[in-house]
């Protein structure tokens, strides 16, 4: 799978560039969530994070509500893997609160079972301790 994931990653960063140098920022910031994507599959979260943040970055810019939820829930479900419920509680939240405004019902179902998947979470190192 790495290999895969490997290849990908030198599409999606060709991609990137190539966008990069017609200037079509909604397209690079789809290539910075697909590459976020990808190293959060290898389990590279800290490069996984810094791709998503670029693509959330420019999406808030370009005012595009469909993509920063997106990228929110990608964001937050890797603070949840690697158990920073913080910060995984306040992307999760920004995205419902998107999804409320838009009234997108497919999400909202998804952004709930991600927080109840933090509820989880949060009890079972609760009941650890």
């Amino acid at each position: 799978q790495t290999k895969d994931i490997t290849q990908a990653l030198t599409f999606f960063n060709s991609a990137l560039v190539s966008f990069q140098n017609l200037d079509k920022k909604a397209d690079v910031a789809k290539c910075y969530y697909k590459i976020g994507k990808s190293y959060n599959r290898i389990s590279d979260f800290e490069k996984g994070l810094f791709y998503s943040f670029e693509s959330l970055r420019l999406n808030e810019t370009l005012k595009k509500e469909k993509e920063i939820i997106r990228v929110s829930t990608q964001i937050g479900a890797i603070y949840l893997v690697t158990g920073d419920y913080k910060n995984a509680e306040l992307n999760f939240k920004n995205a419902l609160q998107l999804q409320e405004k838009n009234n997108d019902d497919k999400g909202l179902i998804l952004t709930y079972l991600n927080l109840g998947a933090l509820s989880q979470k949060r009890e079972k190192e609760r009941t650890r301790d």
